[in-house]
């Protein structure tokens, strides 16, 4: 048997929380609104960014206590905060605004506490969503329907000092607003973006679909995913990148299989955004690979939460926000309704429902993520109702775990 345990609240904003971005290896997320909180557990105590501004609700089912750590006060955004995320080596955090912007933060002393240390500029309109990969590229996705790609200079960087960015792509191809940018797991080179025309778009520079060794190039569409009939709110990978799941405002997620990479015949490259490849593209394409390696994902199966059986017109509730844990087999999706689904995939690459938690917040579910701690099957969501919440996956018995330990995904 599995069931879903409520650990708690780590916090409450008293305003709508649109994000939360758990620590990629400490017990620490953060969360987004008007403005940037840093919760931290109480088994962080000794860790350099560790205070107790103020302490959250203690929890009775093992959960810990939670505390306040920061709350950034002197804002470099004028508008609201839409989404914060960790960088891959988790000492800085990124947030994306309503104003246009992005800032990177970074934490200098207990002194001195949280700094921006770079502020982005170039996108035209609103910044909905930010992803930063592991090879320091910045992707950014705006209401204007554009893709801003940005490069970061790290190398031999001092703790404190400003980072440098050039601007190496904007990208057009969407036709409306564009809400959730994500570099592919396993391939950095490969962008996917989702958007209220109802598609996600697979971005992928020409020289690794084409022959061409030129200095100049295009960021093209590699391929379109259509299957959802409204608005996809957002998407997410299994831990190899074998596979994707999206949800949408049509109520459903849609499962993708990308397992068996083969080779996509690639025609009409003009049919995507041009920009020049400059220094710092040149160093991220030097460590991109094969065309042959490039995968193309195909539906493989779709469901509806409220009816399994149900056509994949019919419409129910929106599904803001789908994430796949990197651990398990797992996945967690939160919807208009309140409620937070959990389920699986199974060897015959058909979506299994496991569990339903209705009225898991008193207002819609805007964000999930996974911690990445302990990796005991704990979570943390958040919505409208201004509560984050920390969330257990539990097993009868290990056998069960074991069942869905995330070996193949």
């Amino acid at each position: 048997m599995v069931s879903l345990v409520r650990l708690g609240e780590i916090g409450n904003t008293f305003g709508i929380v649109w994000s939360v971005a758990c620590h990629p290896v400490d017990r620490i997320v953060a969360s987004c609104n008007g403005n940037i909180t840093i919760w931290m557990g109480s088994s962080m105590k000794g860790h350099k960014w560790y205070t107790e501004m103020e302490e959250c609700e203690s929890s009775a089912n093992n959960g810990g206590k939670w505390v306040k750590a920061y709350e950034f006060g002197d804002l470099e955004h004028t508008r609201i905060i839409r989404k914060v995320k960790w960088s891959p080596c988790g000492k800085m955090l990124i947030s994306a605004s309503f104003d246009h912007t992005i800032t990177i933060w970074e934490f200098i002393s207990k002194n001195v506490g949280w700094v921006s240390i770079c502020k982005i500029l170039g996108p035209e309109s609103e910044v909905k969503c930010i992803d930063w990969s592991n090879n320091n590229t910045i992707a950014a996705s705006c209401r204007d329907k554009t893709i801003w790609i940005f490069s970061l200079t790290m190398n031999n960087r001092i703790k404190g000092t400003p980072i440098d960015y050039d601007c190496i792509g904007v990208l057009t191809g969407h036709n409306n607003d564009i809400k959730k940018v994500k570099w592919h797991p396993i391939i950095p080179v490969i962008l996917f973006s989702c958007s209220y025309d109802s598609t996600i778009i697979v971005w992928a520079p020409s020289s690794q679909l084409l022959d061409d060794k030129s200095d100049r190039s295009e960021w093209v569409k590699y391929y379109v995913l259509s299957g959802h009939t409204s608005t996809v709110w957002d998407f997410t990978f299994s831990p190899c990148g074998n596979y994707l799941l999206s949800c949408s405002d049509d109520s459903t997620i849609i499962l993708w299989s990308g397992k068996n990479f083969r080779v996509k015949n690639f025609f009409n490259p003009k049919n995507g955004a041009k920009y020049v490849i400059i220094s710092a593209l040149k160093t991220i394409l030097s460590h991109s690979v094969d065309i042959k390696s490039l995968p193309i994902y195909e539906q493989v199966d779709q469901f509806n939460l409220d009816n399994k059986n149900c056509s994949k017109e019919m419409y129910s509730f929106p599904i803001y926000s789908v994430e796949w844990c990197k651990y398990l087999n797992f996945a967690v999706s939160a919807s208009a309704n309140n409620n937070l689904n959990v389920f699986s995939v199974n060897k015959l690459e058909k979506l299994e429902p496991i569990l339903q938690e209705r009225n898991a917040h008193n207002g819609e579910v805007n964000s999930i993520s996974w911690m990445n701690d302990s990796k005991s099957g704990e979570f943390i969501s958040c919505g409208d109702d201004g509560r984050i919440i920390l969330w257990k996956i539990h097993f009868e018995d290990g056998s069960v775990m074991s069942k869905y330990s995330n070996t193949n995904f």
